[in-house]
C-alpha cells in the first residue's frame, strides 16, 4: 500500500508526496505530476493501481512521486506550459494537441470506454447508436470529443460525481465512462441497475512529461519493460486486468 505526506502548495492546492518517510530522506529530486483518473486507478492515499506502478518506476530511477489531482483540460494545460512536470496518464490524442509534452512510450495500462445507461430498452452496438441519446461526458476528455465529433447531444459536466448523478436522475440517456471506476463510484452511491453498452473501446495509457525532462523519457520507459518483464507490473496491475470487463 501507498503511503503520503501532504505538502499545502497555497490555501487551496494540495500536492501529495507518494513515498514512505524512509525512502522520501533519501531521494533529492521529485517529478510534480498532474493526474485526473479515477480510483482505484489512483488515490488521494497513493495506493492505486497506476500509483503503484508509477512510484515503483519513480523507485528504479531514485525518482519521488509528486502529484495532485487537476480537471483534466487543465491538468494538460499546466504541464505542457511546464508549470507541472507532466500528467500521469493521458492517451495518444495528447500527442498532437500538446506540442511541448513528451510521451513516456511504454504504456502504463489500458482503459475501457463504454456508454453507461440505466434503460434497459436501449441498445448500443455501434458509437453511431449514441447519436439519438442526451450523452454527458467530463470535461477534458478529449477522447469524448474524438468519439462524438458532430454529436448534437452532448452534455459536458465538469467531474465523474456529477455526471454519474446526471444519470441516475435521468438528466442524461448514457454516460461515456471507464468501466471499472464507473463500477466504483456506482457502489458507493448506491447505483444498481445500470448497463454498459455492448460497443467500447479500450485505449491504451501513457505518462507524459514537459519537454524539460527529455533525459528521462527512455530510463522511465525502460523501467516500466522491465517490471513488465520481472513479474512486478502484472502483480500490481493483475486485479485490475481482471475486473475491468
Amino acid at each position: 500500500m501507498g503511503h503520503r505526506f501532504i505538502k499545502f502548495i497555497s490555501i487551496v492546492t494540495v500536492s501529495i508526496i507518494c513515498a514512505t518517510a524512509a525512502y522520501a530522506q533519501t531521494q533529492t529530486k521529485s517529478l510534480f505530476l498532474s493526474y485526473s483518473v479515477l480510483s482505484p486507478i489512483s488515490t488521494p492515499e497513493c495506493d492505486g493501481y497506476l500509483d503503484r506502478v508509477v512510484m515503483e518506476m519513480f523507485r528504479r530511477n531514485n525518482l519521488l512521486l509528486d502529484k495532485e489531482y487537476v480537471a483534466p483540460a487543465r491538468g494538460l494545460d499546466m504541464a505542457n506550459r511546464g508549470l507541472t512536470d507532466g500528467d500521469m496518464s493521458r492517451s495518444q490524442v495528447v500527442k498532437v494537441s500538446h506540442p511541448d509534452l513528451l510521451q513516456v512510450p511504454e504504456s502504463t495500462y489500458s482503459i475501457t470506454l463504454a456508454g453507461m445507461y440505466t434503460d434497459p430498452k436501449i441498445n448500443l452496438t455501434s458509437w453511431s447508436d449514441f447519436n439519438q441519446y442526451n450523452v454527458g461526458y467530463i470535461r477534458g476528455w478529449q477522447e469524448a470529443l474524438r468519439i462524438f465529433d458532430g454529436h448534437q447531444k452532448l452534455t459536458e459536466v465538469s467531474d465523474p460525481e456529477t455526471l454519474l448523478q446526471m444519470l441516475q436522475t435521468g438528466r442524461i440517456d448514457v454516460a461515456l465512462f471507464t468501466i471499472l471506476p464507473a463500477k466504483i463510484m456506482a457502489k458507493n452511491l448506491n447505483f444498481e441497475n445500470y448497463y454498459f453498452s455492448d460497443i467500447r473501446q479500450e485505449r491504451k495509457m501513457y505518462m507524459y512529461l514537459n519537454q524539460r525532462h527529455a533525459d528521462l523519457i527512455e530510463p522511465l520507459s525502460e523501467s516500466l519493460r522491465e517490471m513488465k518483464r520481472d513479474g512486478t507490473y502484472h502483480e500490481i496491475m493483475g486485479p485490475y486486468i481482471k475486473e475491468n470487463k
